[in-house]
């Protein structure tokens, strides 16, 4: 009897556990079925018509994770390639910048050699040449005509020159004035600014063309310095023309030109007159007011010259 039953509990037992084993085995089968159905319907996407509403919507959500995934990496890419182009921009304008203005840094204009052109019946002399506080090249130099006869229709010329004699540039530019007696000087000066050349610059060539005017002026207007003082860091100059002359005369022009200790002009400036003809004999005031500022080059000494005409006869 006993042992009937512990036979019947030991089949009941056997077959509980057949029967899990087969509900797990087709639970197993069910799930493996449905990962198959997602993987396939995740690769035909919605085109697919045997997609169910719900697994239409779980592949939308699938896709439209990895849009915006794909999107984010994207605009990170974007972003860092506008990030990189906008910094190179601004490195590349920067250094195009400072390097513009290399010339004016890397210039030593004391190292350019003047070469004076001698004329046949003149003098340019007294040259001096530096770069100022903004970069310019200044020239300054002296005409001296030194002829029987006065010059007219005069020209400056400027050649620069590089390392190999090549010309630079070349620049041909009147004088301030119609005519310079016999024995009289005139100053000049250039301002050139042409920065992308002076790196090549090695020397400057200044040469002068003219005219001779065969006439004789009967006017002469002597110039004579009667005071100065300072005052508010400013150089006061004063003093009187007087036309010892025969003639009278016009277009008169009185100017101030100052030196260093070598004898070169290092700037010159027009003085104040109150008329510019003058009848003979005839005499009137000048003045020259000079701000002393860290512009202005150092200077020893100073003279002053006059420019003018004879009044025409009418």
């Amino acid at each position: 009897m006993n042992a009937k039953m512990n036979a019947n509990s030991k089949k009941g037992s056997f077959s509980l556990w057949y029967y899990l084993l087969i509900i797990f085995f087709i639970f197993f089968i069910i799930i493996l079925l449905s990962g198959c159905n997602n993987f396939f319907d995740l690769s035909l996407g919605e085109n697919s018509s045997n997609n169910s509403p719900t697994q239409q919507s779980a592949l939308k959500s699938t896709l439209k994770a990895t849009f915006n995934e794909n999107l984010a990496e994207n605009s990170n890419a974007n972003l860092n390639e506008n990030l990189n182009g906008n910094l190179n921009k601004n490195l590349n304008k920067n250094s195009q910048e400072l390097f513009s203005d290399a010339p004016v840094f890397l210039f030593d204009s004391s190292k350019i050699k003047i070469i004076p052109v001698k004329p046949i019946d003149a003098i340019i002399r007294s040259n001096f040449l530096y770069q100022d506080m903004y970069g310019d090249l200044l020239v300054f130099g002296e005409f001296l005509n030194n002829s029987d006869s006065i010059k007219t229709n005069i020209n400056f010329t400027y050649e620069f020159l590089d390392a190999y004699g090549k010309t630079l540039d070349f620049i041909k530019m009147p004088a301030n004035v119609d005519y310079v007696l016999n024995g009289g000087f005139l100053p000049f000066c250039l301002i050139y600014d042409k920065k992308e050349n002076y790196i090549n610059i090695a020397a400057l060539k200044i040469g002068v063309d003219y005219s001779s005017y065969n006439k004789r002026f009967y006017g002469l207007p002597i110039v004579s310095v009667e005071n100065f003082y300072y005052e508010d860091k400013k150089l006061n100059i004063e003093g009187k023309v007087i036309n010892l002359g025969q003639s009278d005369i016009e277009d008169l022009k009185v100017f101030g030109v100052f030196y260093n200790n070598k004898e070169q002009v290092v700037f010159f400036r027009q003085c104040f007159i109150q008329d510019s003809k003058m009848f003979k004999e005839q005499e009137q005031n000048f003045s020259l007011v000079l701000y002393l500022d860290s512009y202005l080059p150092e200077f020893t000494h100073y003279k002053f010259t006059a420019t003018f005409r004879d009044t025409l006869k009418t």
